[in-house]
């Protein structure tokens, strides 16, 4: 029995904090500034060179892998911090040595050359420009959150959602329990359905996407009350037992349209 009450309290704690995370107010800079930009990041036309970003808070360390004229392999980390209109990531470029990986590594021996500046411009969810200058040399790439691995969505998850109506004639705005639940069809996640205080909305089939760690899902929705459209889950963040997403529905109910947007958070049932 001890045991049964000791899960149940654990499951009410994890779902008290998806709840809490779900109907916060918003903080007071734009989603984009909230996004994580940690992934692989390339070029998909130029495949054989990539950058990775690590972000933490309002910081981004960047490893750079590129190459130099002579074909040789070449290794540049940098510090990016965000600038004041939240635009872009902007930082110092550093060439480091050190020693021999196959010996005893000394830190000691490590030395970092200040070698040129990196701006990081996200364009989006899933792509953004970046902007180096190296020994006085200019570049500038689009690059791509790279995929290679669907993550697998699938169940029930109980949570909390805060939501708006962006445009039309369907009524509520504010904050509500929710529960998103999802379901695999040959190793993909292929049907969701999505419940928001008394709105009850599915999805029978869904287009799924891999943009990095993120994912995206969009597809013809259905209502209880009749409403129908085109639904959009975007930044679908999956862990072992939570999943966040934010949502776009787009459509027509009884006598309205309607665009009702929002965010979920919630734990595995």
């Amino acid at each position: 029995m001890a045991r049964e009450l000791h899960q149940a309290a654990r499951v009410l704690r994890r779902l008290a904090v998806a709840l809490a995370l779900a109907i916060a107010p918003p903080a007071s800079a734009s989603s984009s500034f909230t996004l994580d930009q940690s992934d692989l990041w390339w070029n998909p036309a130029e495949a054989g060179w990539g950058i990775q970003f690590v972000q933490q808070h309002v910081t981004i360390f960047a490893t750079m892998f590129v190459y130099a004229q002579t074909g040789q392999p070449e290794f540049y980390v940098a510090t990016l911090a965000r600038t004041p209109d939240l635009a872009d990531w902007v930082g110092p470029i550093y060439r480091t040595t050190g020693p021999w990986w196959g010996g005893a590594f000394d830190p000691a021996g490590v030395a970092e050359s200040e070698v040129g500046t990196m701006t990081f411009h996200p364009l989006g969810t899933s792509s953004g420009r970046l902007d180096t200058t190296i020994g006085g040399v200019a570049v500038s790439k689009t690059v791509l959150r790279m995929s290679f691995a669907n993550d697998r969505i699938a169940g029930t998850y109980v949570g909390g959602a805060k939501y708006a109506v962006a445009s039309g004639g369907c009524a509520g705005a504010g904050a509500a329990a929710a529960t998103a639940s999802f379901a695999l069809s040959g190793g993909v996640t292929a049907s969701a359905a999505l419940a928001v205080g008394d709105r009850v909305c599915t999805v029978p089939a869904v287009s799924y996407l891999q943009q990095g760690q993120f994912g995206r899902m969009n597809g013809a929705y259905t209502c209880a009350n009749g409403e129908s459209g085109e639904a959009t889950f975007t930044n679908v963040k999956v862990a072992a037992d939570s999943v966040a997403f934010t949502w776009r529905l787009a459509g027509s109910g009884p006598g309205y349209q309607c665009q009702f947007d929002g965010e979920f958070a919630g734990v595995l049932q």
